[in-house]
This record gives structure tokens, C-alpha cells and sequence, in this order.
């Protein structure tokens, strides 16, 4: 369902991302993990658009969704929900 392959992304001029491939079948519970730094949340911006890939692939259900707006990603049913203790008060 969906596929990274060979993700290149980052910040300013440095890259976070040296060619991550990740592949989420359907019906798949996917865990990305690791230490501060190791790019989780740069992965999580680029499949939701938040982050522009400067190399490589992103594909949802087999449809190129790298580098498309985030509303459009959002359309396509992926989002992005941010741990903040704030978003639901109570």
C-alpha cells in the first residue's frame, strides 16, 4: 500500500534521509523507531506531504504521491497526527 523507495530529504542543505526504503503492505501495522535524530518525523512529513522528497519514491496503492501537495495526500487518506497533549484537552 505504500512504498518508499530510495527516499533522499532533509532540511536547508542537509539530508536526514539517505535513500530510505520502506515498504507498509495492506492490513500491515508499521513502527518506525529509533533515537532522537534519526529522522522518524522527516519520514512521516514526507509521505504526508509536509516535506518534499529531493530524490527517490513515494507511492500509496501503487500511485506516485512524492513531492504532491499535503492536501492532496490528504485527500488520498494519509495525514499526520502530532503527539501533543494540548489537541484533546480533556
Amino acid at each position: 500500500m505504500l512504498t518508499l523507495d530510495g527516499v533522499v530529504a532533509g532540511y536547508g542543505a542537509g539530508d536526514v534521509l539517505q535513500g530510505v526504503d520502506l515498504e507498509c503492505p495492506v492490513g500491515s501495522i508499521t513502527c518506525v523507531v529509533g533515537p532522537n535524530g534519526a529522522g522518524k518525523s522527516t519520514v512521516l512529513r514526507v509521505v504526508s506531504g509536509l516535506l518534499r522528497p529531493r530524490a527517490g519514491t513515494v507511492t500509496l496503492s501503487g500511485r506516485p504521491i512524492g513531492g504532491l501537495p499535503a492536501d492532496e495526500i490528504l485527500r488520498l487518506g494519509v495525514t499526520q497526527v502530532p503527539q501533543f497533549n494540548a489537541i484533546f484537552p480533556r
